[in-house]
């Protein structure tokens, strides 16, 4: 059976005009559509030059040019929106494309962008789990207190997701029935899949979905040497996009996001030719017990054409191989 696949996508300039970047990405959505990709997913940033339009305004426009993928946004940020006002947005987005929302949840991870948008890194953990269960409310019942969603969503079962590689966000996803995707981080990303198994077998939550996958940027090229070199190229503008809210600041901490060998090396990124892709794919996914990867296939200055490729070489000669 060959591995399933979703998309981890964010949307920021690459090396052309907003509006084409705006067009290469839903391109490439409807050709991964076309291709078989199960899910797309799309971060949520504020202020930083990680995205040129919301996260629910490109799912919007995504709902009425495909028929079939899943979309959603992972993650919503809790802490940065009331409850009620996100799943009307949301039971509004599975409205538009006919029950194919997934809902992805987290509590912010970069102090400077929480800061645009009044959030408080300190206490956003304890409003995230104070907001969680509401949103949770909301959507399955379409109904917080006194308010009721005029439209409430059409799936019956939410598709719930989290973003993490730590054992104790995987321990709570499990028990609340919350998918989870991670990026392997040196093998980090192992010890938090043993969590989550072990979590699902003691609780009676049951995720709306593949349970846990891993996450990870990815190049497929031709070769080694081509898919490395095209991978390095790429890493440094989107290192620049990552790296630019912390360094306007005066804050390096977060430098070694700009070493691509060093990513390479740890596994939070893959880049190879097929059969070496396949070998990294083949061992990893054994070691979480997953059959699902999520992939930034799309990244730094490549173009929706090479993003394309990308997709493609992964799906016929990795994935479908796994």
């Amino acid at each position: 059976m060959a591995l399933a696949t979703g998309i981890f996508d964010q949307i920021y300039l690459g090396g052309g005009t907003p509006a084409e970047t705006l067009a290469g990405h839903i391109a490439f959505v409807q050709e991964a559509e076309r291709l078989g990709v199960e899910r797309y997913h799309v971060t949520e940033h504020h202020g930083a030059p990680l995205t040129i339009v919301q996260p629910n305004e490109i799912l919007a426009a995504l709902t009425q040019r495909t028929s079939r993928i899943r979309l959603g946004v992972l993650v919503n940020i809790l802490p940065a929106h009331h409850p009620f006002a996100l799943a009307e947005e949301i039971a509004s987005l599975d409205l538009l494309s006919g029950g194919r929302i997934d809902v992805g949840v987290g509590s912010g991870v970069v102090p400077y962008e929480m800061a645009n948008v009044d959030v408080d890194t300190t206490t956003s953990k304890a409003v995230f789990a104070e907001r969680f269960p509401r949103l949770r409310e909301a959507l399955e019942t379409g109904r917080l207190g006194d308010a009721e969603l005029a439209q409430p969503m059409l799936q019956d079962s939410l598709s719930l997701w989290y973003a993490s590689a730590n054992a104790p966000s995987a321990d709570w996803a499990a028990r609340n029935g919350v998918n989870l995707v991670g990026w392997w981080t040196g093998g980090q990303m192992a010890e938090a899949a043993a969590a989550y198994h072990a979590a699902r077998a003691e609780s009676e939550a049951m995720p709306n979905g593949p349970g846990i996958g891993l996450a990870g940027w990815i190049l497929v090229g031709a070769s080694d040497a081509e898919a490395e070199d095209r991978f390095h190229r790429a890493w440094a503008t989107h290192s620049a996009r990552m790296l630019h809210i912390w360094h306007a600041r005066g804050d390096h901490s977060f430098d070694f996001f700009a070493d691509a060998q060093g990513l390479l090396d740890s596994g939070t990124c893959i880049a190879g030719g097929p059969a070496t892709v396949r070998e990294i794919m083949a061992d990893r996914m054994s070691q979480l017990r997953s059959g699902y990867f999520e992939g930034h296939f799309y990244f730094g200055d490549l173009t929706a054409d090479e993003a394309i490729a990308n997709l493609r070489r992964y799906l016929e000669e990795v994935a479908a191989r796994l």
